[in-house]
């Protein structure tokens, strides 16, 4: 069964919103600008308020919140950013999280910029988005703690939803400005500035004196420019997170190729060793993908093309230090020693080669990062992430899975462990016999005639 929606305004221009579930009569407020307006709406429906949702800490948006908590002991769901304060949370809320408001479940996106704490919500079943200051009829919301680029990226997710989602934003500007022009920008120039008629509440339209191809080019215009801003070089590196599908596919191709390679080539040549590998590039994908979620969600990062381009290469450089480490193994090997002795010796031998050659692109990375801007500043970010990554999974994955499987008899067969055989060839030669003789007991008879 669809939700029911109820609109109201509170203060001077905010919007109020109630959410309800006929299923299961649970009912949310979209933040809380001021009790009296909710409570009236509520008693008017016939509901109980069981949850309200905060988007950001703005006084006019939790100012009802410790009155409407107290009458109705309702469920308060805020930002997960603890520096915003916010009195009476139950649950915080962070990107990616999904809310449960009886039977409809509320799907949670940051948007940072306004506030830092801003997050938006989004009923996917009901097509219902509240996007509080981020978004309203006409423009954005002004960025008080935020920066540009971070409101861009979070009109980016926003543009990212379907057509025919309804927007829900906070306030209420346009009836305001009525008989005022509203300017729209394409470049820093203005394509149109209609008058603004009457209070905007769905759907706008722009009526005038246009041909079939002022209309179309005017349409085209505004659809590329659908939020206007302007950009400057320095935050080049900003406005290209949105990927094209196209793009995006091909490169999570190309990636999955170069693993399933090089997974292919570890079973191969490696077999048993080979398993090794795979687990170590498993927990390395585990720790890239955890430090993705981790800097998304506190710093705002956002994964570029580039960004995932510097991921498969850093496959490479990870596999190579396995390559580095089993190679010193085998030799040790082939000079005749245990499995369990050749370990920590092809570690010492294998460590410094690792440390070199990952500071080397490391260092590379460094200063791509800082001399480079927009997509190849994220290709050298991402590349130095990952390498720092490999050094974390090789010391503390690798090598003590391996000193913990040289103790395993089976592990070091020769058929399975793909360790290789002893190479005899490699071994000191026995010292050679020479015609003297040791002068002692046993001796031979022309010693003793000669005493």
């Amino acid at each position: 069964m669809a939700a029911e929606i109820r609109t109201f305004t509170c203060l001077s221009d905010n919007f109020g919103y109630l959410i309800h579930d006929p299923a299961t009569k649970a009912t949310a407020s979209i933040d809380a600008p001021e009790a009296g307006p909710i409570i009236k709406a509520l008693e008017r429906e016939g509901w109980t308020l069981t949850d309200i949702l905060i988007t950001h800490h703005h006084h006019d948006h939790v100012g009802g919140v410790a009155e409407l908590k107290k009458k109705y002991n309702c469920r308060v769901v805020a930002p997960h950013d603890k520096a915003a304060k916010i009195a009476d949370v139950d649950l915080r809320a962070a990107h990616g999280d999904v809310v449960k408001v009886g039977g409809l479940l509320v799907r949670v996106l940051e948007t940072p910029g306004h506030t830092l704490d801003h997050i938006s919500y989004v009923f996917d079943d009901d097509k219902a988005l509240f996007a509080a200051d981020t978004l309203f009829s006409i423009g954005c919301g002004r960025v008080f703690e935020g920066s540009y680029p971070m409101m861009w990226d979070s009109l980016l997710k926003l543009r990212a939803l379907p057509d025919d989602f309804r927007l829900y934003c906070g306030h209420e500007y346009t009836a305001a400005n009525v008989g005022k022009n509203v300017a729209f920008t394409l470049d820093g120039k203005v394509v149109s500035a209609p008058v603004i008629q009457a209070a905007i509440n769905g759907q706008t339209t722009i009526s005038g004196s246009f041909s079939q191809k002022s209309a179309t080019t005017l349409a085209n215009q505004l659809k590329y420019g659908a939020l206007p801003l302007t950009f400057s070089q320095a935050t080049a590196q900003s406005i290209s997170t949105e990927l094209g599908s196209t793009q995006l596919r091909d490169g999570l191709i190309a990636g999955g190729i170069g693993i399933v390679l090089v997974f292919l080539y570890a079973l191969v040549y490696y077999r048993l060793l080979g398993l090794v590998m795979i687990a170590s590039l498993g927990i390395s994908a585990l720790l890239v993908y955890g430090s993705l979620v981790l800097l998304g969600r506190q710093l705002g990062l956002s994964l570029s093309l580039a960004g995932i381009a510097g991921f498969i290469v850093a496959i490479g450089i990870t596999a190579d230090s396995f390559v580095v480490y089993f190679e010193r193994l085998k030799d040790e090997i082939r000079e005749g020693r245990t499995l369990r002795s050749s370990v920590p010796r092809a570690w010492v031998r294998a460590r410094r080669t690792i440390l070199s050659a990952d500071a080397v692109s490391f260092l590379a990375a460094a200063i791509l990062y800082w001399l480079a801007i927009g997509d190849v500043k994220g290709f050298a970010f991402t590349l130095g992430l990952s390498t720092v990554l490999d050094l974390v999974v090789v010391f503390l994955f690798t090598h003590p899975l391996m000193a913990v499987l040289s103790r395993v008899k089976s592990f070091g067969t020769n058929r399975f462990s793909g360790l290789g055989r002893v190479d005899h060839s490699r071994r000191p030669a026995p010292p050679a016999r020479t015609d003297r003789e040791l002068v002692g007991s046993g001796s031979s008879s022309t010693n003793g005639s000669n005493r």
